[in-house]
């Protein structure tokens, strides 16, 4: 945001986001790209923070799934959403490492049905 003027106005752009393994996944390589970019800090201190919980995580499971499904509830409690996904908390401890290396990997995205190819900080480019 430190490059843009923005002003806000009152109107919005809905894109909807789907729930498929693949949307999600395109989802996710999307962020970790902006955060790559962007805040190339925050993904190194995503994987240290993430990598330090799944050690607590192989080391003591029973209390690791209680308290980060305990916390998938909360964080949903506050933003007023009631899934019932937050009972993968856990399983998704171990899925989120693999996928994050993934998403660095990946050299294009896919958002609002077109693809893109992140090639730069501020070069982005629409392939379809």
């Amino acid at each position: 945001m430190e490059y843009l003027q923005v002003t806000t106005v009152g109107r919005t752009r809905i894109v909807p986001i789907g729930g498929t393994i693949r949307e999600t996944v395109e989802r996710q390589v999307r962020w970790t790209q902006i955060l790559r970019w962007h805040f190339p800090g925050a993904v190194a201190g995503t994987v240290l923070v993430l990598l330090f919980v799944l050690a607590g995580a192989i080391v003591a499971p029973l209390p690791a799934a209680a308290l980060l499904t305990v916390l998938h509830l909360a964080v949903n409690e506050i933003l007023g959403v009631r899934r019932w996904t937050a009972v993968l908390a856990y399983p998704a401890l171990f899925v989120f490492i693999p996928l994050i290396v993934y998403a660095l990997a990946r050299r294009t995205f896919v958002w609002g049905g077109r693809r893109y190819r992140w090639r730069g900080k501020f070069d982005v480019t629409v392939l379809d």
